[in-house]
C-alpha cells in the first residue's frame, strides 16, 4: 500500500469514469431509435430505425478522419482546428476522451433523424450526416469546447509532442461563453440543421389536410415512451462524464438532471390535462426531454431549485415551440425543433441568468454573462441554420432528397417540374389515350412550365375543396359528394368558381334553395378559383383505379 500512487489512481477513475459515461452516452442511440420508431408511422419504421444505426456508423468515421482534427486540433485564430487527423494517439485519457466525444458527434446527427422522418432519401440522410459531423458541429464545437477538457488534464501535458501547442482555445471560449454540456453545441446545433432540412423537404403529403386530421400518428407509443425514458438513462453519463473527471461536482450535475427531467414530464403532463383533460403521450415525451436539453449546459453550476425552474421553463417553451410549427405547417414528425433548438437556446441563455458565476469562473459580471451566451446562442445558430440550409438546398436541385411515391411522382412529371431520370420498364400506367412508364428516378427541375386555367368541372370542385360538405366539415367519397349553388340560381347565382361548393347530400337537402341566411347555415371557407392547371390532362375512365381522383385533380369525367 506504502507504494500507492494517489494521483495515478485518480487519473485511473477518472478515465474508468468517462468511460462509463461513454457507455451510457451509446445507450442513447437506442433510445433515439425507439423514441424516433415509435413516433413515426408503422410502414416507414424500418427506414427510421436503419437511419439512427447508419448515421452513428457514419458519424464515428467522419469524426475520427478530420471532425475531431477540426474541433480540437491546433487553433487557427480560434475558429478551426488544423491538425490531429486521422486521430491517434498512444494516452489512454486522450483515447478516452476521444471516444467520449464521438458519442457526442452522433448524437448530434441523430437530432435531425427525427424531424426528417418519413420522407426523406436514406441516402440524403447521410448526406446530412456527414454535414452536421464532419463541418458544422467540429467547427462550432473548436469556437467554444477546444480547451475547455484538454487544458485541466494534467497527462495530455504528453501532446505537447503531437502538437506542438497544448492550448487550442476558440473564439467563443475567450470571451467567456460557457455551454457545459452542450445544449447549443450538440442539441441546438442538430436542432437548426433539422429545422433547415424539414423547410427543404416540406411537410409529408397530406399531414395538415383536413381530411387526415388523426391519421399521422406514432405507429407505438409505448416504444417512443420507453426510448425516452432510454434517454433518461443515457443522460446521466452525457451529463456527467461532460465533467472529465469522478470529484465533488459529479453528484451536483446528476441530481439537476434528474429534477430537471423530472419536472419537465410533470409539466407536460399538466399541459396535457389541461388542454386535453387527459395525458398526451407525445406531450408527456416532450417534457422530460426538454428538461434534459434545458439544463445540460449548465447542469454544474446551478442549484437544484434552479434545475426545477430550467425543467419547467424548457418543457413549456418546447410545447409552445410545437404548436407554433404545427400552425405555420412545418412538419417536424418527433419534435427535435421544439426539444433541441427551443429548449437548447433557452439552457444556454439560462446559464448567464442563473448559473453561480463563481463556478463558471470566466471573470465576468452577471450582465456580461448574458450579453456573452446570447452571443454564442446567435453565432452558432446563424451559422449551422444558413450553411446547412445552403447546402442542403444545393444539393436538392441536383439530387432530390425527399422521397415521393408514385402518384407524387406521376404529378411532378406531368406538371413538369421534374424530368424522369430511369423509370420502371415492367410497371405501366394507362389510360384511354397513353400510356406511361412508372418513373423510378426524378430529377426536379427550377424552371416554370406553361399554366393553364383550371376547367371548371365536378370533379375539380370536390378536388378543390377536398372532398370535405363546405357545411358540415364531413369527409365524403366522390360518389357521396354533389354541388350547391351558394346563392341559388333562381336567386340570381352563378355556376362560378365562386359560387359553387362541395356538398354532401343531406346538406343540398337541408339548404335547399334558400339563402345561407335563411336557412342558418355557414360555409367552411369562401370559394375560390384554383390559380392554375397543368398543359397535359388525362383523361380516366371507370376501369382506371378510383385512387387517381384523388392525386390527379386536373382530369374530366368521361
Amino acid at each position: 500500500m506504502d507504494n500507492v500512487d494517489l494521483e495515478s489512481v485518480k487519473s485511473f477513475v477518472d478515465t474508468l469514469w468517462v468511460i462509463d459515461c461513454a457507455i451510457l452516452v451509446f445507450i442513447m442511440q437506442a433510445g433515439f431509435m425507439c423514441m424516433e420508431t415509435g413516433l413515426s408511422r408503422h410502414k416507414n419504421s424500418i427506414n427510421v430505425a436503419l437511419k439512427n444505426a447508419a448515421d452513428f456508423g457514419v458519424a464515428v468515421v467522419i469524426f475520427w478522419i478530420f471532425g475531431f482534427g477540426l474541433m480540437f486540433g491546433t487553433s487557427w485564430n480560434g475558429f478551426i482546428g488544423t491538425d490531429l487527423f486521422f486521430f491517434k494517439t498512444e494516452n489512454a485519457e486522450y483515447m478516452t476522451y476521444f471516444v467520449f466525444q464521438a458519442m457526442f458527434v452522433a448524437t448530434a446527427a441523430t437530432i435531425v433523424s427525427g424531424a426528417v422522418a418519413e420522407r426523406m432519401k436514406f441516402n440524403g440522410y447521410l448526406i446530412i450526416t456527414v454535414l452536421a459531423t464532419g463541418i458544422i458541429y467540429p467547427i462550432v464545437g473548436h469556437w467554444a469546447w477546444s480547451s475547455s477538457y484538454l487544458n485541466n488534464v494534467d497527462a495530455v501535458r504528453q501532446l505537447l509532442a503531437v502538437t506542438g501547442n497544448l492550448k487550442s482555445t476558440g473564439w467563443l471560449t475567450d470571451m467567456g461563453f460557457v455551454d457545459f454540456a452542450g445544449s447549443t453545441i450538440v442539441h441546438s446545433v442538430g436542432g437548426w440543421i433539422a429545422l433547415a432540412a424539414v423547410l427543404i423537404l416540406g411537410p409529408r403529403i397530406g399531414k395538415y389536410s383536413e381530411a387526415n386530421k388523426g391519421k399521422f400518428t406514432g405507429s407505438s407509443f409505448p416504444l417512443a415512451v420507453l426510448g425516452t425514458l432510454i434517454l433518461w438513462f443515457g443522460w446521466f453519463g452525457f451529463n456527467g462524464g461532460s465533467n472529465g473527471a469522478m470529484d465533488e461536482t459529479v453528484p451536483l450535475i446528476l441530481i439537476n438532471t434528474f429534477l430537471a427531467a423530472a419536472f419537465g414530464l410533470l409539466t407536460g403532463l399538466s399541459i396535457s390535462y389541461y388542454k386535453f383533460k387527459k395525458p398526451d403521450p407525445f406531450y408527456i415525451i416532450l417534457g422530460p426531454l426538454a428538461g434534459l436539453v434545458a439544463i445540460t449546459a449548465g447542469c454544474n453550476s446551478m442549484t437544484s431549485v434552479t434545475a426545477i425552474f430550467v425543467g419547467i421553463v424548457g418543457a413549456i417553451i418546447a410545447i409552445l415551440v410545437n404548436e407554433i410549427l404545427n400552425k405555420f405547417e412545418i412538419d417536424d414528425v418527433v419534435g427535435a425543433v421544439p426539444v433541441h433548438l427551443a429548449a437548447g437556446i433557452w439552457g444556454t441563455l439560462a446559464v448567464g441568468l442563473f448559473s453561480d458565476l463563481s463556478i463558471l469562473d470566466t471573470g465576468l459580471d452577471r450582465f456580461s454573462q448574458i450579453k456573452i451566451q446570447l452571443i454564442g446562442i446567435i453565432s452558432i445558430g446563424s451559422f449551422t441554420f444558413f450553411t446547412s440550409y445552403f447546402i442542403l438546398s444545393f444539393f436538392n436541385k441536383f439530387y432530390p432528397l425527399r422521397v415521393v411515391n408514385w402518384q407524387k411522382a406521376m404529378i411532378l412529371f406531368i406538371t413538369g417540374r421534374a424530368e424522369v431520370v430511369d423509370e420502371y420498364e415492367e410497371i405501366k400506367i394507362r389510360s384511354i389515350s397513353m400510356t406511361f412508364r412508372l418513373p423510378k428516378i426524378l430529377r426536379l427541375l427550377t424552371g416554370h412550365t406553361s399554366r393553364r386555367e383550371v376547367k371548371f368541372n365536378r370533379p375539380n370542385v370536390y378536388w378543390r375543396d377536398n372532398y370535405t360538405c363546405q357545411y358540415c366539415a364531413k369527409n365524403f367519397s366522390h360518389k357521396e359528394l354533389t354541388f350547391d349553388h351558394v346563392i341559388p340560381k333562381s336567386k340570381g347565382g352563378g355556376t362560378t368558381w365562386e359560387n359553387v361548393v362541395t356538398c354532401c347530400q343531406a346538406c343540398n337537402c337541408k339548404k335547399g334553395s334558400r339563402l345561407l341566411d335563411e336557412c342558418h347555415m355557414k360555409l367552411l371557407k369562401e370559394p375560390t378559383k384554383p390559380p392554375w392547371a397543368p398543359q397535359l390532362c388525362i383523361k380516366l375512365t371507370k376501369e382506371d383505379p378510383e385512387e387517381w381522383w384523388y392525386w390527379i385533380p386536373w382530369i374530366s369525367s368521361s
